[in-house]
């Protein structure tokens, strides 16, 4: 079972084994931009899922076939002939038998379809070996990637999100930008901070004074700012007079420290 929290900052998966035990632990996982010329990988394995520049033609022109081919959920017993190996460029762009994975069509071929999103690949590994099924037996297992510490994905498509931009300085090196800076809020324990109080809360500032993550909730927008009962949050906040606010803003007369980083 798995899903994405973006408190957490990534996806959060719970392994077949936890859901019998409560006591194994939950794994989350951070998702970072591999900038092209940062790690030194020529190549990458695919078991699953793989994409290839004429699948996702395909899927295009039809807007109903699977760019993945008979790589489609293939989870279970592959054999090494059948794995997709990937080159991977000094640009940062993975080809296949010499042909780049890039999707070269506009948004409106997807426009509809599953794919308007973008394409995005199974789990990709530098060494094959740890996603053999068992020892000696010369198949390959993908959900044996969810063991690993790191894996990659690659993503294309029409959109900006499937795209990556970078500079370039005077001497042609690539320009390292720092991501988003992430923090914990530790909030205090004490009534003043209601539903929020000795929690952990995960913040994420992007720059341009913007500063994401502060848990919100649906009020009434007159002096008292008083939270609004639960059936007006279930009608989405949309029924007069009541918005939707940041839980920082509902007592603006109150100052003192908001918690420790």
């Amino acid at each position: 079972m798995q899903g994405w929290s973006e408190q957490l900052g990534g996806q959060v998966y719970v392994p077949e084994t936890a859901l019998n035990d409560p006591s194994l632990p939950i794994v989350r996982r951070a998702e970072q931009i591999v900038p092209p010329g940062s790690v030194n990988i020529a190549t990458l394995h695919c078991v699953a899922d793989c994409l290839t520049s004429a699948g996702m033609q395909q899927s295009a022109a039809s807007q109903v076939a699977d760019p993945y081919g008979a790589t489609t959920r293939r989870y279970d017993d592959v054999a090494a002939v059948d794995v997709l190996v990937y080159q991977v460029g000094a640009d940062g762009v993975l080809t296949h038998a010499g042909t780049p994975v890039v999707f070269s069509g506009n948004a409106e071929s997807l426009a509809g379809s599953a794919w308007q999103g973008g394409f995005r690949t199974g789990r990709l590994v530098a060494d094959l070996a740890p996603l053999e099924c068992s020892p000696g037996s010369a198949t390959y297992c993908a959900n044996k990637a969810e063991a690993l510490t790191v894996f990659y994905t690659w993503e294309t498509g029409p959109n900006p999100w499937n795209e990556y931009a970078g500079a370039r300085d005077a001497r042609g090196n690539l320009v390292a930008f720092t991501p988003p800076l992430r923090v914990t809020w530790s909030v205090p324990d004490a009534p003043v901070y209601g539903d929020l109080r000795a929690r952990d809360v995960v913040l994420q500032y992007p720059g341009f004074g913007d500063l994401h993550g502060i848990p919100g909730a649906c009020v009434n927008p007159g002096r008292t700012r008083s939270p609004i009962a639960s059936r007006r949050v279930r009608a989405g906040c949309h029924s007069s007079p009541s918005r939707w606010t940041r839980s920082s803003a509902r007592s603006p007369k109150r100052a003192q420290a908001v918690g420790t980083w």
